[in-house]
């Protein structure tokens, strides 16, 4: 077993569900001249394996800014049969700040969506990126606030999030959190969403680059990114950003090294269901 929380077979079916799933979205990009490229764990997937990392379960792709907003208008109405786009503008109690495209019909629900109460299916991730600020300062504030929103966001969907142990006071920490989740719950997700672009666009562009809601916000020169370049990932043919070794060099440091086995970490969801109506994780 690659991940004791999937057999085998099940996470090799999600797989091929998902490369298909990325086919119909890099085609969709293609067909109306958008830009994009695979990010981070699908990207050194490629590189690294050729395709999935063994233990990988799900998939991610990047956009510039604006060709992510047009990717939001295009999709509903280019995306065919079968597979829709999401986000807090048309999905209810969905706190991500980056949008998703599903398989419909089926369910991928894990910790988080389970506690959200938000319908989640198979998915792809769609992240943004977007140019940082000139001035340095300005910079630093622009992620700052990103950061900031990203964090409300999540607090808001979820009351109990994983607190990392090195961090004092624990217990207290907890109770905030679920106070400020109460909180939030009265705070439209709109609004929080307007606040986190607001603070996520700059004024005055340099050529450095950030993907506004990552967790890292590790920041790219214009050239490590593009202008993207083919490459294959399981035998389809995709957009990779243009310097992939300083690409994930800045993310994963070694990255042709295999992490030890008690990292190599998948979502492992509490409901997998491919469409049939059975979940197949019970």
């Amino acid at each position: 077993m690659v991940n004791a929380g999937y057999p085998p077979e099940i996470l090799k079916k999600l797989q091929a569900r998902e490369i298909e799933l990325l086919r119909v979205v890099a085609q969709l990009c293609e067909d109306h001249n958008l830009v994009y490229f695979i990010d981070s764990g699908t990207c050194l997937g490629a590189v690294r394996h050729g395709g999935f990392i063994p233990w990988d379960d799900d998939i991610d792709i990047g956009m510039p800014l604006n060709d992510y907003f047009e990717f939001l208008q295009i999709a509903p109405k280019y995306l065919p049969l079968g597979y829709s786009v999401h986000s807090s503008e048309n999905t209810e109690n969905f706190t991500a700040l980056w949008a998703k495209v599903y398989i419909d019909g089926t369910r991928f629900e894990d910790n988080n969506a389970v506690e959200a109460n938000t319908y989640q299916g198979i998915f792809l991730d769609v992240f943004p990126y977007s140019q940082l600020e000139k001035d340095p300062y300005r910079a630093k504030l622009q992620k700052r606030k990103s950061a900031f929103w990203q964090k409300i966001s999540y607090i808001k969907g979820f009351s109990n999030p994983n607190i990392p142990s090195h961090i004092h006071f624990r217990s207290l920490v907890q109770a905030l959190i679920a106070i400020t989740h109460i909180l939030l719950k009265l705070i439209p997700q709109k609004m929080i969403v307007k606040a986190f672009w607001k603070g996520a666009k700059a004024q005055v562009l340099s050529d450095n680059w950030f993907c506004p809601p990552s967790s890292t916000q590790t920041t790219f020169v214009k050239s490590t990114l593009f202008p993207t370049k083919e490459i294959t990932f399981a035998g389809l043919r995709v957009q990779a950003p243009a310097d992939l070794d300083t690409y994930l060099s800045s993310i994963y440091g070694d990255y042709m090294q295999l992490p030890p086995k008690d990292k190599r970490r998948s979502h492992v969801p509490q409901v997998l269901d491919f469409g049939d109506g059975i979940n197949v994780m019970q």
